[in-house]
């Protein structure tokens, strides 16, 4: 080979390495383009990244914004002695002066973008639910004693047959417009009202009074207060019992009557002084043709499933020669601040005006005889005697004629908006069912 050969051979290799080379470049090009193009127009790119970061500025800006108005309007509640947390009309009153309320989401005006309320203000609304970490509701602006406007269904008048009763005459009772006052606010959210005492009476008599009294309370109180899915009840001796001090679960304890202390025991084996309401032998404390007193049997408190008696089935029995057995239930203490607290202005009703606690008790009078009743309440708890263990033939079965109280539970679903007046039955806290 010549030399001129050897040289265009030469020559052409430089040309073959240059095209590769060219191409090679274009393709690294293109590649590098389109990472560029990714970084700042791709998903999470330099673009949308400050699109982002200006979104959640803004978020931040308008959030920032509320929050402040939100600061100025608990500011104005506190300065004014009341509680710092907003109802939800007022946060949404708040909301509304920068966009639109959606539900439980903001949309910010001018925006086309919803903020969950949450991330604006969460810590409670008109009802006060708030999570404390464990799911536990709680109740702002409101306690005990609080009037609030709870309105029970509509409901015919309650038709009592004299043979429930055991008074002489049927009893019709008419449902009635009563004030509601908050009577304990529950750690899940649940708020018990409690109806004040009503203009009408219920008569309860002898032993028929003392095995259906309970019953009859509770289903009189169902029947006229009730609303859809909110079921009334009567009082009972819990409601007082789950509000006792120290100083009133003292005196509960301590009460003696004839010489006979609270919970403790007593035995009559006199013929004549032997006679009980038989549902009695099903309840604690009994000691019915045996010294062994009953643990076992129904609890002496509120029960709306015992079912109704009627003079044909024996409503009392006399023990045999063992005697008569009973535990001393009934106590009678003072409702004032000492023995119950705060919720003893909602339970005392003043000197002498009884109502019934659907709650029955055994006590001990005297050395000759045990009574069997319900509870009453006025400006203490007491007792009646419906029914006494002596004497088959007169002084048994007496009459007792007395008003009545409904309790009704409101769920932690249902929002009680508290009122911004004074504690009165004419400034109450309203109820979004």
């Amino acid at each position: 080979m010549n030399k001129r050969e050897i040289k265009k051979q030469k020559k052409g290799s430089e040309k073959g390495i240059t095209l590769i080379s060219l191409v090679i470049t274009i393709i690294v090009l293109i590649i590098l383009a389109a990472v560029s193009i990714n970084l700042i127009l791709g998903e999470n790119g330099l673009i949308q990244r400050t699109q982002k970061g200006t979104h959640e500025y803004e978020k931040a800006s308008i959030i920032e914004t509320v929050r402040d108005n939100i600061y100025a309007k608990q500011i104005d509640k506190l300065t004014s002695g009341l509680t710092g947390k907003l109802t939800e009309v007022e946060f949404n009153e708040i909301l509304e002066k920068h966009g639109t309320v959606n539900g439980e989401n903001f949309k910010p005006d001018g925006k086309d973008y919803e903020i969950p309320k949450v991330e604006i203000y969460n810590e409670g609304f008109a009802d006060g639910t708030t999570g404390n970490g464990d799911g536990d509701i709680l109740r702002e602006g409101l306690k005990v004693g609080d009037y609030v406007n709870y309105t029970p269904d509509v409901a015919n008048d309650y038709f009592l047959e004299a043979i429930y009763s055991g008074y002489s005459a049927d009893q019709a009772i008419t449902q009635e417009s009563l004030s509601w006052r908050i009577l304990r606010i529950h750690e899940d959210g649940t708020v018990d009202l409690v109806g004040n005492p009503t203009a009408s009476s219920v008569y309860l008599k002898g032993a028929l009074g003392y095995n259906n009294g309970v019953y009859i309370l509770n289903d009189l109180c169902d029947k006229l207060y009730s609303r859809r899915n909110i079921k009334a009840r009567s009082i009972t001796i819990e409601d007082f019992e789950e509000n006792l001090t120290d100083t009133g679960k003292a005196t509960r304890d301590e009460f003696i009557s004839s010489g006979v202390q609270y919970g403790y025991t007593k035995t009559y084996t006199s013929s004549s002084n032997r006679y009980y309401p038989n549902l009695y032998a099903q309840e604690n404390g009994s000691g019915i043709n045996t010294t062994t007193v009953k643990t076992d049997g129904i609890e002496v408190s509120a029960k709306t499933s015992l079912g109704l008696q009627t003079p044909t089935i024996e409503t009392y029995s006399q023990a045999d020669a063992n005697g008569l057995t009973v535990t001393q239930t009934f106590y009678s203490m003072t409702i004032n601040n000492s023995n119950y607290g705060d919720v003893s202005s909602v339970l005392n009703n003043g000197v002498g005006n009884y109502y019934w606690i659907a709650t029955r008790f055994a006590g001990i009078s005297s050395n000759d005889y045990f009574y069997f009743s319900l509870y009453l309440a006025s400006d203490r708890i007491l007792g009646s005697g419906l029914f006494t263990s002596r004497s088959y033939n007169g002084g048994l079965e007496h009459l007792y004629i007395e008003k009545f109280r409904p309790v009704v539970s409101l769920g932690s679903d249902i929002r009680i908006t508290p009122c911004t007046g004074t504690n009165s039955s004419s400034n109450t806290h309203s109820i979004q069912y």
